[in-house]
């Protein structure tokens, strides 16, 4: 926990409540409806593409000043969207028109559902801007994820709605510039489009790798084209290092179109893009795009005494808006007996007579252990003396190199363990 923090409040102690864009409203509760559809193909070579779609009922309070919750219900998870009908008026002697056929919920729909309602997610909203979430240790990584998502499309940092604006936001896709352009007025409504520059992002990317690295930030284009023209240099790499030193491996498109009602988002449509530039010609390539929409759909006064009192409750746990990479952990029957299968393969192409195949199978054990819990990381230990005769020393000495929270933990019980006894 940070000591400078209070434990009891989700971002900043001090809230300055003047002069806000914003008039969300205590004791108030928001009703937005959801829809997410995520759909990547290789355009132009057919129907050869993979979707998911996901609607749900998002409710967004203020029970504190700057202090906002975040609750889903009503998910539904699906493998295309919905078809649109239109509703029309039936004429006696018209031809029967046959309704498009129902789009079934996905198998795991539920378990997807139980995951995401499980927990509610408080974060820090100053006028907009989310400044971290306070979530339980216990909520898996991907649900936190995918709130993520939401709250970024629902954060605005702008000053004031009704003048352009340029910055630097920290959201889902990582430390970005944004633009803020005024679209359009009418009455009480104002459209806002919000233009992202994917390729500016920083703390975007992860290597998931058993080599130790650390982050490597490209220098802007322009700091180094000064710095080559401070010595002398000024003829050969002016243009190149005008741009960006980095070629992004991605041609990215993000924006969102936001409406704005009466101090309060009504609706965010939010369109991003990416493609893989290596193979592709024009548009034509590998494409992943997602469409997500938010849209205000009731809001609902509830008096204070309605309020759960959690004047008790301490913070578990603070994050960013930044998309957390850590794989998630799955303890599935299958990920188990896959591990104890692959560490009986290290003992019999290991030390003493090490075969060539040693190494894949090395790396093939750190990807299948690097998604195991603590409680099932620790039994694959304690029962490795037993499953092959070097078992256990193999499973110590891969533990730097799985990576996982999961494996770090072991390490420092086994740390303390050896200092106990000896």
């Amino acid at each position: 926990m940070d000591p400078l923090k209070d434990p009891r409040i989700c971002g900043r102690p001090q809230c300055h409540e003047t002069n806000n864009k914003f008039r969300y409203q205590q004791h108030r509760l928001y009703k937005y409806d959801y829809a997410m559809n995520v759909k990547t193909q290789f355009s132009g070579s057919g129907e050869n593409s993979s979707e998911l779609h996901l609607i749900a009922a998002v409710e967004i309070d203020f029970p504190k000043p700057c202090q906002g919750l975040l609750k889903l219900h009503s998910i539904e998870v699906r493998d295309r969207p919905l078809p649109v009908v239109e509703e029309q008026d039936f004429e006696y002697g018209a031809d029967y028109v046959e309704p498009p056929p129902e789009v079934e919920l996905h198998p795991k729909s539920d378990a997807i559902a139980e995951d995401l309602m499980r927990f509610e997610l408080k974060f820090a909203f100053h006028d907009g801007v989310v400044g971290e979430i306070c979530h339980e240790e216990e909520e898996p990584v991907w649900t936190l994820n995918l709130k993520r998502g939401i709250l970024s499309s629902f954060q605005n940092s702008m000053p004031r709605f009704d003048i352009d604006y340029h910055t630097t936001e920290t959201d889902v896709s990582g430390v970005c510039d944004v633009t803020y352009t005024m679209s359009g007025s009418k009455e009480t409504s104002l459209s806002i489009r919000k233009t992202k520059d994917i390729d500016s992002c920083k703390r975007r990317y992860k290597t998931n790798s058993l080599i130790q690295t650390v982050p490597y930030e490209f220098r802007p284009g322009n700091a180094l084209f000064q710095h080559i023209r401070s010595g002398g240099i000024t003829s050969l790499f002016d243009f190149y290092f005008q741009n960006y030193v980095a070629w992004p491996i991605l041609n990215s498109t993000s924006y969102c179109n936001i409406s704005v009602d009466n101090f309060v988002y009504k609706e965010a449509i939010c369109y991003e893009r990416h493609q893989l530039v290596p193979f592709s010609n024009g548009q034509a390539g590998a494409v992943t795009e997602s469409f997500s929409k938010l849209t205000l759909a009731d809001e609902e006064s509830y008096s204070p005494e309605e309020q759960t009192p959690d004047d008790d409750y301490e913070i578990q746990k603070r994050s960013s808006l930044i998309y957390d990479h850590t794989p998630s952990v799955r303890d599935s029957h299958d990920e188990i007996k896959a591990s104890r299968e692959l560490l009986k393969e290290l003992c019999r192409q290991g030390f003493p007579d090490i075969q060539r195949n040693f190494p894949d199978v090395f790396l093939s054990f750190l990807s299948t252990t690097r998604v195991l819990s603590f409680t099932a990381l620790s039994q694959l230990l304690y029962r490795s003396k037993s499953i092959c005769e070097n078992g256990k020393n193999h499973v110590l000495e891969s533990l730097p190199y799985i990576g996982s929270p999961a494996s770090v933990t072991l390490m420092k019980d086994q740390i303390v363990k050896e200092s106990n006894t000896s």
